[in-house]
């Protein structure tokens, strides 16, 4: 039976397991495509000293997996090959995000591979190039905040159709989503 100052030490245990964790998965940018193509954001970031790593593919078309290197740039980055515009870079610790302009612009956005799944997999099955099919769409986000996957539904719908937002809602959520949603003048 746990002592009464266990549950202390196992919140500070689970808090460092969780820290490990996090020390090894890849950072991820998603590319806000209402604002920047993958195509100018690839350009820009190499301007910034990136180095795009291109992944191989195997005969028919599908992506490779290939071994880790060992000694790997920690500026390098890569397409992620199963969500649109998401880029991928080093683990934390061997990569700084944090300085790169797209980033602060509202060009690029930070989030987690995870959390792009809902927004594709809610238009499975939907032509959004087709811009009646686009227009016609109203989405319920259910999700928390902080509207990451709200932002990446509605770059996925290319700001036409609606979002309603539904759980979190609060003025700072709000002109956060607002900002980032925003054309470039």
């Amino acid at each position: 039976m746990a002592e009464r100052g266990d549950k202390g030490n196992l919140k500070a245990a689970h808090k460092k397991g969780k820290d490990e964790i996090a020390r090894k998965l890849p950072r991820y940018l998603r590319v806000n495509t209402l604002r920047i193509s993958v195509k100018a954001a690839v350009k820009q970031l190499r301007k910034c000293g990136h180095e795009l790593i291109k992944e191989p593919k195997n005969r028919s078309g599908a992506h490779r997996r290939q071994r880790p290197q060992k000694k790997v740039d920690p500026k390098s980055f890569r397409l992620d090959p199963h969500v649109p515009g998401l880029l991928v870079f080093q683990r934390k610790g061997r990569s700084d995000i944090s300085r790169i302009p797209l980033l602060r612009s509202g060009d690029l956005v930070a989030q987690q591979k995870a959390s792009c799944f809902p927004p594709l997999a809610l238009l499975e099955g939907v032509d959004v190039k087709d811009d009646a099919a686009a227009a016609a769409l109203r989405c319920v986000d259910g999700c928390a905040a902080p509207g990451s996957k709200t932002s990446f539904l509605a770059t996925l719908m290319r700001n036409r159709g609606e979002v309603f937002w539904a759980p979190t809602l609060t003025l700072t959520i709000i002109l956060t989503l607002t900002l980032s949603l925003a054309l470039p003048s």
